[in-house]
């Protein structure tokens, strides 16, 4: 937006930021939408590379703010340098699209002095594109109040309640990417700063909702699933906190119980969450993907049919994205597979395809259903297909071992196993894979034992691997080497459809 433009508008907008080390970012972050607002207001709180004249290309108005263990006082920093009737924040590792900065501009043209906040999607990117993004929303662009400031040394939340002081709170559909997720390295090494600045405000307030929800979700993606659950389950113990806070948190609950290996306890967990939130659809798609799981097909149709058929809400929320127009349908096409119901199944997946031509699992999921049904060149299709969507390569691959499977081609099918492992180790399906594939060769039991603990370590709590695991360990204790476990065969192989020894 030109500087002319912006002078015609009634309401002038601050954008704030805080930044430290961020010369790869802060560019890329500003570039493309800089000449939105009235002026850009960068709080630096110790870089020590070249940030500091890179944000001078952008602006003027960069404050020196020391450190001091509190991302909430440098930002009430960046509020008290702003001038701006409107407040907008960014990180540096944000970025806006061409397209989503024209919306913004156009919602800055229609702003007014009326006291309203704007939630915006952010859209969390993780080191697995083919996993798809998360959204997480946030009060982004807000009114300017006297007694508006941010609280908390991370995750930081502002206060007081904007509907205490008579805001009218509206929803965006500017969406801002968020690429600081992508390095699982980097986000290791941010969660243990996120806790050790949590655990200080946890020492100050033991009682406060957002530092207990997110010591909970931070110890939880770490693996400490002991410290995580004591800070949920003080969570869940306040009645009059969030419905935001409690939802995450009987998910989060739920999803460790799911990676522990216990699955029931996992649903009896989201029960509870749905007898408080009973139209929730992140509460109600977790449910659905635990059922499914286990083999519970009707159940788990019957929740994705629930979030089908409900009215679309808006809320602050911590989901997937597109659940509603992506993952629910796609995972009633896995159950409509699995029953059998193939016709029905590839309706719905093809129906995704037109809105999401690259999605990998879709496409995935079409593959299973050629393979279940005996199709080889629809299969060849979708194998040639795979490639251009993310992590396609390696869901080609496993849609080919699966066949060479079904066939008893043990030879290409052990040679892409083992390929597919030896490139992408920390991928859980060719683990799956080979624990099927020596199961059908009658391999030695301790080689058996070995993969399903191989693929527990990739995934924990997969169900299939817990009970294969049981049925092995029984059968070591009485020398049978013979003895093979059910799998499922809900993730690779077929959908009812045997899978022994002619793989018929």
């Amino acid at each position: 937006m030109g500087e002319a433009v912006v002078a015609l508008r009634k309401q002038t907008v601050s954008l704030c930021m805080i930044v430290r080390n961020e010369e790869r970012n802060l560019s890329d972050c500003l570039q493309p939408v800089a000449s939105l607002f009235d002026e850009i207001i960068i709080v630096d709180t110790g870089s020590q590379d070249g940030t500091r004249q890179i944000a001078a290309r952008f602006t003027d108005c960069i404050f020196d703010f020391p450190w001091c263990d509190d991302f909430s006082a440098a930002r009430n920093e960046s509020l008290k340098q702003a001038r701006g009737q409107w407040i907008f924040w960014l990180d540096a590792d944000d970025r806006i699209r061409p397209e989503h900065a024209e919306r913004l501009r156009d919602l800055f043209g229609r702003l007014s002095d009326q006291p309203q906040t704007y939630f915006m999607d952010t859209v969390l990117h993780g080191p697995y594109e083919s996993e798809g993004p998360r959204l997480l929303s946030h009060p982004r662009l807000i009114h300017r109040h006297p007694s508006l400031h941010w609280r908390g040394r991370v995750h930081e939340q502002l206060q007081p309640d904007l509907t205490q002081l008579g805001y009218e709170v509206a929803w965006s559909d500017v969406r801002i990417d968020h690429l600081g997720y992508k390095d699982s390295a980097l986000r290791q090494r941010k969660l243990q700063r996120d806790i050790r600045l949590l655990r200080m405000d946890y020492a100050v307030d033991p009682n406060e909702a957002s530092t207990l929800l997110h010591l909970g979700l931070a110890y939880t993606e770490l693996g400490n699933h002991g410290e995580a659950r004591k800070h949920l389950r003080r969570l869940l113990a306040d009645e009059s906190c969030s419905w935001n806070c409690l939802e995450r948190a009987y998910r989060a609950l739920a999803d460790m119980a799911l990676r522990d290996g216990n699955p029931e306890d996992a649903l009896r967990i989201l029960d509870r969450g749905l007898s408080k939130f009973p139209q929730d659809e992140a509460l109600l798609y977790s449910q659905a993907n635990i059922c499914f799981e286990l083999g519970r097909y009707d159940a788990a149709a019957l929740c994705l049919r629930q979030i089908l058929a409900a009215n679309e809400r808006r809320e602050h929320y911590a989901v997937a994205s597109d659940l509603r127009r992506k993952l629910a349908p796609r995972k009633l096409a896995d159950v409509f597979r699995m029953q059998q119901r193939y016709d029905q199944a590839e309706r719905i997946l093809r129906a995704i395809l037109q809105d999401f031509p690259y999605d990998t699992h879709t496409w995935y999921g079409l593959g299973c259903i050629y393979g279940d049904t005996r199709q080889k060149e629809q299969l060849d299709g979708v194998v040639k297909r795979l490639p251009a969507c993310p992590d396609g390569e390696l869901f080609a691959g496993v849609l080919l071992a699966s066949w060479h499977l079904r066939q008893t081609d043990f030879e290409p099918a052990g040679s892409i196993i083992d390929e597919l492992i030896s490139k992408i180790p920390h991928a859980a399906l060719p683990r799956l894979l080979r624990c099927q594939w020596l199961d059908l060769r009658r391999a030695p039991l301790e080689a058996r034992l070995q993969a399903c603990r191989d693929l527990l370590r990739v995934q924990p709590g997969n169900p299939e691997a817990v009970a294969a695991l049981q049925v092995l360990e029984n059968a070591r204790s009485t020398v049978s080497a013979s003895v093979r476990p059910t799998w499922c065969s809900s993730v690779v192989v077929s959908a009812g459809v045997p899978i022994e020894a002619g793989v018929a």
